[in-house]
């Protein structure tokens, strides 16, 4: 019996919080058509090390205006290579 008023009372709080569950922002419905891909790039030799803040924010707003959204980089250990993924409308984009 303790343990059915134990299910029985998870249930009706499990539907009770969700109620209060936020509504999908446009945020939300954005990323769901939104695809993600992995972008390779080759560089010279310490061209990796020039790249300071400044130039990471003016290449993400770029990348905004196309819809373009920049998640993860990994680089090669002579830092001549990026793997960075991105999450965007198209691989074109």
């Amino acid at each position: 019996m303790k343990t059915l008023c134990g299910v029985l009372a998870v249930l009706t709080a499990g539907t009770a919080f969700a109620a209060d569950a936020p509504s999908k922002s446009m945020d939300a419905v954005a990323v769901h058509n939104s695809h993600r891909y992995i972008v390779e790039r080759t560089f010279p030799p310490n061209a990796l090390a020039s790249l300071d803040a400044a130039t990471k924010a003016r290449i993400n707003k770029i990348n905004a205006m196309f819809g373009v959204k920049w998640e993860a980089s990994y680089a090669n250990a002579d830092d001549t290579k990026t793997r960075c993924v991105y999450e965007g409308p198209s691989a074109h984009a």
